[in-house]
């Protein structure tokens, strides 16, 4: 804002005025309101885009997103959808599609019969190629290996008796 002589001269907007210092005061407690309600609006849209892109991934682990399909799908730029991931989940986009495979893939393991069904068939399923970082990673977030939990049904005890 400049000094201009008995008042202030406000510039926002595109707008100019000169006010004196109540009126000052008025017009920035207005600009202030519409401001954050203009921030409130904008944070609602935004926070809904990024809603779409991770409902998107929970009921569709399996497919091959890239954040360029994340972002069209949520309607957003890839910038946009990958600050959204940090300020909301604090991760990536990708990471979070790869800790919901994993929690899908744990699952499958908990409840796979170990005589028909092998810790690379669910890694694959999931869409993990690379088995070594699959298995580290499982191992990372659940404290035992993807075998162990497919052989007991259950990362912490036994497989319950028929």
């Amino acid at each position: 804002m400049q000094a201009h002589q008995a008042g202030r001269l406000l510039v926002g907007a595109g707008n100019r005025a000169v006010v004196s210092r109540a009126e000052e005061d008025v017009v920035i407690d207005r600009w202030s309101t519409d401001c954050r309600m203009a921030v409130v609006r904008i944070d609602q849209e935004y926070l809904e885009n990024q809603v779409r892109a991770v409902e998107a991934i929970h009921e569709r682990p399996e497919e091959p997103f890239t954040v360029l399909a994340l972002a069209q799908l949520a309607g957003v730029s890839v910038r946009t959808l990958q600050a959204g991931f940090r300020r909301y989940l604090d991760c990536t986009p990708l990471a979070y599609l790869r800790a919901v495979r994993l929690a899908r893939a744990h699952e499958d393991l908990r409840a796979a019969d170990p005589g028909v069904t092998t810790v690379s068939q669910v890694a694959y399923r999931w869409g993990f190629v690379h088995l070594g970082r699959f298995a580290a990673d499982y191992r990372t977030r659940y404290h035992t290996t993807p075998a162990r939990t497919l052989k007991s049904g259950t990362a912490d005890g036994p497989r319950p008796s028929p």
